[in-house]
């Protein structure tokens, strides 16, 4: 079975709690109005990915707690997510799953491979990007519209200090001199600072 990946970010700490491996998956439908990843955007882009062998490469990472699915929009590839997820967990990494769906949609569709996503997900933060709700004063979220359900006991201690948790952004800069924002900001206006440098 095959995941098709924009990015991999890996020893994360602003995709969710702790240090994490962060999978953005290709393909997205909504195409949300001030989205930081429309590159994700494209179905038939990226690079194909054997679940099997991404699972291994991931597991070699003794330094992370978990992995962070999103996009693009996770629940398209659900069936691939959905076995990758069970590897993982299996071997004791949580999962925090980004979708552009709500909760309620997600539950009435009632798919049985977004249901295995679903019951492989510690956090699930829910909703579309809405430019008009932005915030930059909630972890992980980029507006005020989009949901955190603690699907599991995992990280249930979080549920009532989420507004102790500080929203941060990550800069990677790469040998070919490019680099990677990470993390909710104002992601365009970090980028265009940092192009006006080069």
């Amino acid at each position: 079975m095959f995941l098709r990946v924009n990015t991999i970010i890996e020893n994360t700490m602003v995709e969710g709690p702790g240090n994490r491996t962060s999978i953005f998956v290709q393909g997205c439908l909504k195409h949300c109005i001030g989205c930081n990843s429309p590159q994700t955007w494209d179905l038939d882009g990226g690079i194909l990915y054997d679940v099997k062998k991404l699972a291994k490469n991931i597991l070699k990472n003794k330094d992370i707690e978990g992995v962070t699915f999103s996009g693009g929009e996770p629940f398209l590839q659900s069936k691939a997510l959905g076995e990758l997820a069970v590897i993982l967990h299996d071997n004791g990494l949580s999962i925090v799953t980004f979708t552009g769906y709500t909760y309620d949609i997600i539950r009435k569709i009632n798919c049985s491979n977004w249901n295995k996503l679903l019951s492989q997900t510690d956090i699930l933060i829910s909703g579309f990007f809405n430019q008009d709700k932005i915030t930059y004063k909630k972890p992980w979220i980029g507006s005020l519209n989009q949901k955190y359900h603690f699907l599991t006991d995992k990280y249930s201690y979080l549920e009532n200090n989420l507004d102790s948790i500080e929203n941060k952004i990550e800069i990677r800069l790469n040998k070919d001199g490019s680099f990677v924002v990470n993390g909710m900001g104002n992601n365009k206006e970090i980028r265009k600072f940092f192009e006006n440098m080069m």
